[in-house]
């Protein structure tokens, strides 16, 4: 479960839970200094703020148990979707300017496929590539789009390739991959390619890895050697 504590510190419940423990720790003390002088807490005074405190420190307990009960349910209903893919591979080979780039993309992406089942044991794979022959004069339609994503929210892991620099439709993708905490492998041939803020997840979260490789023979060899172990988060 990965909780931000640091939210849980700001809340209302951790200020009635500090609140009870002073209250608590004030009776537990045989006086009170209040300047050079010590009062003394008379033993009914004790009583009084032993149960403000209790009650104060009862109550922000229960609430931090709501807020964790909450952000699991949050957190379910954004898994629960059933995984119908194995990978969904995302790379702006619509954005490559020329259909010979396309085609030739298109080529070493199905090699890549191939090692993903061959080696991997995946054989759902998700690729937008795979219904698109050519990429003249093509974009995705609405309609694509939105099965592209809803097949992206239903797969189990992301799979990045980004061959050269670009403005791509494929960063929405990777962002739209992050924020649903898919396990994510990105293959650049250099990090410096990828945008700042992507290039910064794979210190952020333990379920996004970067690699960078020369061309494909060098990728496919990645894959091959690591196998399916390549996917697990560190």
């Amino acid at each position: 479960m990965n909780i931000d504590i640091t939210e849980i510190i700001k809340s209302k419940s951790s200020l009635l839970i500090l609140l009870g423990a002073a209250f608590i720790l004030i009776a537990a003390m045989s006086g009170l200094p209040i300047g050079q002088k010590v009062v003394a807490i008379e033993m009914s005074w004790r009583y009084s703020i032993i149960i403000i405190g209790v009650i104060f420190f009862a109550i922000g307990l229960l609430l931090t148990v709501k807020e964790l009960h909450d952000y699991q349910d949050k957190k379910s209903d954004r898994t629960t979707t059933p995984e119908k893919f194995d990978v969904f591979i995302s790379s702006p080979i619509l954005g490559l300017g020329t259909d010979e780039k396309y085609q030739a993309e298109r080529e070493n992406i199905l090699k890549i496929i191939e090692v993903l089942k061959s080696v991997c044991g995946f054989n759902n794979i998700s690729w937008v590539g795979k219904k698109l022959k050519t990429a003249q004069g093509r974009g995705l339609l609405d309609v694509e789009l939105k099965e592209t994503f809803q097949e992206l929210r239903e797969s189990k892991y992301y799979f990045g390739l980004f061959p050269e620099k670009a403005v791509t439709g494929a960063h929405v993708e990777a962002g739209f991959a992050l924020a649903l905490e898919k396990s994510c492998i990105i293959f650049v041939k250099d990090k410096k390619d990828l945008p700042t803020s992507l290039m910064k997840t794979e210190r952020m979260f333990p379920y996004v890895k970067i690699y960078e490789y020369s061309d494909t023979e060098d990728l496919l060899t990645q894959l091959r050697e690591s196998g399916r172990k390549i996917f697990q988060a560190r």
